[in-house]
């Protein structure tokens, strides 16, 4: 371990010319009486007063009323009680003010929320409404294409067959007039 550094830190505070045996060296003042004034160590600035237990103090409580009049204690006290009983009526007022506030505030939101439920509802019924109105809308297109593409079809196996009746009619007209063609 290294040196104790105390002492090293008391250099200028312990008094090295009256005791140098390792002692606190206490020199009274000129009242050996007053243990504020008596130093401890010289030019330290320490008194003993410093280092003994202070005095306890009696607690003052509201019934030591010592040399004061009981109806002067009453009145105070009916005073204080007045005071408190407005305090409680100022504070039951603000508790019934915000109390009636938060009610209204509360309405006002439960409105706004059915309201908006309502408005979002509304909202889903017409997309549900467009949607299925658009779902017809392309059903019926669609319809109507195959119809057109089946009557379209529809028309075409009748110009062919039309057409195969007339080359069928104009063979046999052909092989009539002895023109025929041997090729078939």
């Amino acid at each position: 371990m290294e040196d104790d550094p105390i002492p090293t830190m008391l250099d200028g505070v312990m008094d090295t010319e009256a005791n140098t045996e390792g002692e606190n060296n206490i020199q009274p003042s000129s009242d050996t009486n007053d243990k504020t004034t008596s130093t401890i160590w010289n030019r330290s600035g320490y008194t003993s007063g410093m280092f003994s237990k202070p005095r306890s103090k009696l607690l003052r409580t509201s019934r030591s009323s010592v040399g004061k009049p009981a109806s002067r204690n009453y009145d105070v006290q009916s005073k204080n009680l007045s005071k408190k009983k407005d305090v409680l009526e100022l504070q039951e007022q603000h508790f019934l003010k915000l109390s009636s506030n938060q009610e209204i505030e509360k309405a006002y939101l439960l409105a706004k929320i059915k309201r908006e439920e309502d408005l979002h509802e509304m909202d889903v019924a017409s997309r549900k409404a467009k949607d299925k109105r658009d779902a017809d809308i392309h059903l019926a297109e669609v319809t109507e294409r195959l119809i057109r593409k089946q009557r379209e079809k529809e028309l075409f196996d009748l110009a062919k067959q039309k057409l195969m009746l007339e080359v069928s009619i104009l063979k046999n007209d052909l092989g009539h007039l002895g023109i025929g063609n041997n090729n078939e």
